[in-house]
């Protein structure tokens, strides 16, 4: 693929790791059509855009604008082949989105054709679990029913297609994680977790490094970024997505 991988802001990974992995991560959607015309028309062939359905709608209204414009661009630049910009649709937002988007990456640095990647599309999204640990003033659980007692404290919950359900708990997000982490996530797993804070503050936070460290040792990985804006809104301060692959086929120190 002669270009780079694109997605928005509620996917999250590591800086180091969107370099390497040749992914440009948009922190401002109305930026798009802009990187459109003075960027990535110059810049690359084939271009593959991974976001929410309702992210893709709009930015494929911006392209669909110009797009008889892009051929004569291209030559005034002196660019002879064909532009194509694709786009990937996924329910999936934080972590999860941001394993996904590894994967695909990481694929196609390999020599997988982005056709191929959309015949695989839903069992790489089912290969990866995901769980999301919030505080109680979070929105996950304020509109969770008031007859549950939990919902005034820290929650680890499972979401699926906009439903909660509660797997555990403890005194904050953190705690309740690796609690969690310590009964079902294998000790090899590949975790991405996002922070509703600053991720420096939660790696001084008491047991994230032991945890981090026993998982290094037994083979696993730990990728920890800062979550954006929308996410933290919706779940609150120190809240942490999390996704995870039991055995992924290929790992990227961040």
């Amino acid at each position: 693929m002669d270009g780079r991988l694109i997605v928005d802001a509620s996917c999250h990974l590591p800086d180091g790791l969107l370099a390497r992995l040749n992914i440009e991560r948009l922190h401002d959607p109305a930026l798009f059509e802009q990187r459109l015309l003075d960027a990535w028309l110059y810049h690359g062939d084939d271009w593959l855009v991974l976001a929410s359905p309702q992210r893709i709608n709009d930015w494929q209204v911006a392209v669909q604008c110009h797009q008889s414009a892009f051929a004569e661009l291209r030559l005034a630049a002196r660019l002879q082949r064909p532009f194509r910009i694709r786009f990937i649709a996924s329910e999936a937002r934080s972590a999860h989105l941001g394993l996904i988007a590894a994967q695909l990456a990481q694929r196609l640095a390999d020599g997988q054709s982005i056709d191929s990647f959309w015949a695989q599309q839903r069992a790489v999204e089912q290969s990866i679990h995901a769980v999301l640990a919030v505080n109680s003033e979070s929105n996950w659980l304020r509109a969770l029913p008031w007859r549950q007692r939990w919902r005034s404290m820290p929650a680890l919950l499972s979401v699926e297609n906009g439903r909660s359900r509660r797997l555990g708990s403890g005194s904050t997000p953190l705690d309740a994680f690796l609690h969690y982490a310590d009964q079902h996530i294998p000790a090899g797993a590949h975790i991405n977790l996002s922070y509703a804070g600053n991720p420096s503050q939660l790696q001084q936070a008491p047991g994230f490094q032991d945890a981090c460290l026993q998982r290094s040792q037994a083979g696993g990985l730990c990728w920890l970024s800062e979550m954006d804006a929308e996410g933290v809104r919706q779940c609150g301060p120190d809240a942490l997505s999390i996704a995870w692959l039991n055995a992924p086929a290929r790992c990227e120190r961040p």
